[in-house]
């Protein structure tokens, strides 16, 4: 706020700042209603909401895909065909790190990612395109200008000895 009384003449941008006062979290509801006083069993503030979505009988594939899709539903699929339904894997895809986003907010990853439900989001994140270290041609190219100028201080060196 201070920062906006100020006229925005500061270097940081100030939307980034902002952080979000509205939290989710993952409740399972059944789980939580036959258990009172269980570590399921969540205490409601002053403010808070209950949001129960409605029966989705589909199921969202984000992330690093070829074409980012909706499906329907198919109980016991597997997560290879729901991906195979997106298209496929895009080419930097994470293939082992997917994870599922459930209605009810909880999240599942990796391997543990394997019971899909209706109305479930499958993302496939990708890889960091940056390069690591560097290729045989980068490291050839560096050795071959070394070599070159070592080749003509020697022979400046050499000429000057005469």
């Amino acid at each position: 706020r201070m920062l906006r009384q100020g006229g925005g003449k500061d270097s940081i941008d100030v939307n980034k700042l902002q952080q979000s006062t509205k939290y989710t979290v993952g409740l399972e509801l059944d789980k939580a209603l036959a258990n009172p006083g269980s570590d399921y069993d969540l205490v409601l503030r002053d403010g808070d909401r209950l949001i129960i979505p409605e029966y989705l009988s589909t199921v969202k594939i984000n992330g690093d895909v070829m074409y980012p899709n909706v499906v329907l539903y198919k109980p016991g699929a597997s997560m290879k065909y729901y991906i195979d339904l997106a298209g496929g894997y895009g080419s930097t895809a994470k293939r082992s790190k997917a994870y599922i986003i459930y209605m009810n907010g909880n999240i599942s990853r990796g391997k543990a990612a394997r019971n899909i439900e209706p109305g479930c989001e499958i993302v496939i994140p990708s890889r960091d395109t940056k390069k690591k270290g560097m290729t045989t041609a980068e490291t050839l190219a560096i050795a071959t200008s070394t070599a070159s100028v070592g080749t003509m201080i020697a022979a400046l060196l050499n000429s000057l000895r005469k």
